[in-house]
């Protein structure tokens, strides 16, 4: 459990087999400090971490914890730096917003994604992005929502997508650097047939 005021946590029950921890800490929904551009995952010993559901293990390289049966480890600390932003509004061909659209982003120098949708008004933010030179491409997945005819999937600056997860080849990427927010990332829907 995390305290919401310190940033505190507490582990009981480990297994009493158990002697080492890997203690890794995901940014995601992450809130104070720098909230504002969200929080980079990482592991002890400052090694970066973005937890996905394919591959939730921490990587190579992490310091490990010593817990002893009956003991426990204090001070084990970690410092989450800030994360980048990207941020947009998805509309359809008509200009009306299309709410509850999932926004695959995907670091094209980790292939790692994060998912996140649109609001009421058809803008998405995603937070704690870690820094990509490689920069991240942004597509459109229109196969949840479905208005009319249908809306059809695209990446950023109208690049066709078919929304299997692969993103397009011709798809633009978006570079991210840390404690920056990369606005107006934004796509206009088409109606398929």
């Amino acid at each position: 459990a995390t305290n919401a005021t310190t940033g505190a946590y507490t582990f009981g029950g480990l297994a009493r087999a158990q002697t080492k921890y890997t203690v890794c800490v995901s940014g995601i929904g992450a809130t104070g400090g720098t909230a504002t551009y969200g929080h980079q995952g990482q592991c002890l010993g400052e090694v970066p971490w973005t937890p996905v559901l394919e591959t939730p293990r921490p990587p190579t390289g992490v310091q490990t914890v010593t817990v002893g049966k009956g003991s426990s480890a204090t001070g084990v600390n970690l410092d989450l730096k800030p994360g980048g932003v990207i941020a947009g509004r998805v509309r359809d061909s008509d200009g009306n917003p299309v709410a509850g659209l999932p926004v695959d982003l995907v670091d094209t120098a980790t292939n790692i994604p994060l998912t996140v949708k649109t609001n009421a008004t058809g803008h998405y933010v995603a937070r704690g992005l870690a820094p990509s030179t490689a920069g991240y491409t942004v597509c459109f997945d229109a196969l949840e929502v479905r208005t009319g005819t249908g809306l059809l999937s695209q990446c950023w600056k109208g690049a066709p997508w078919t929304g299997d997860g692969a993103a397009a080849a011709t798809a633009t990427t978006v570079p991210v650097s840390e404690s920056v927010i990369v606005t107006g990332i934004s796509a206009a829907l088409h109606a398929g047939g």
